[in-house]
């Protein structure tokens, strides 16, 4: 993928998520990122390069394909612990995700005790038909489903109701103050 995507190469990197009453790690979540010769581009400037390439869906693929490995590899070492990786809104309308995260699950039957996937809460508002039934099989093979604000704002919980999460992140602004 990162020969696909101009200027660079990408890579994910891991940033733990820490249980605030003890400061025990209880997970990580995977960042995407692309090394180019100026720098490190975060994930919004890679997403939007790849959106303009026409390539978002495959690097959604790949994103999601290298996290389902990294926790395999992990768990083959000996190190058990949650991954959580982001699905974008393009890549929850597309009915291929639930085919993507099968052909996972039967490759690796442990999986989705182990990956959470984010999903943006500006895509579950519009209560997509495609969206909604992408989220309930994504549930019924297993996985959890975590919320993540669209704005840094706490998203409202009663808008959710309806589906099965199973976590509501909270913006980088609930959590300074």
């Amino acid at each position: 993928m990162s020969a696909a995507l101009p200027g660079g190469d990408l890579m994910l990197l891991y940033q733990r998520k820490v249980a605030l009453s003890s400061g025990k790690v209880i997970g990580y979540e995977a960042l995407l990122r692309q090394q180019t010769p100026k720098g490190t581009r975060g994930a919004a400037e890679v997403l939007a390069v790849s959106a303009r390439s026409g390539l978002s869906v495959a690097l959604n693929e790949w994103v999601v394909r290298a996290v389902a490995q990294q926790s395999l590899d992990w768990r083959r070492a000996g190190f058990v612990c949650p991954i959580a990786v982001n699905i974008s809104g393009l890549q929850l309308r597309d009915p291929d995700l639930v085919r993507l995260m099968n052909e996972l699950v039967t490759a690796d039957p442990e999986l989705p005790k182990l990956l959470d996937l984010e999903l943006p809460e500006s895509s579950l508002a519009q209560d997509s038909a495609d969206e909604l039934s992408n989220v309930k099989e994504l549930t019924h093979l297993g996985f959890s489903i975590h919320i993540c604000p669209s704005d840094a704002a706490f998203p409202d919980a009663s808008r959710f109701s309806h589906l099965p999460v199973t976590a509501i992140k909270m913006g980088r602004s609930i959590v300074r103050k």
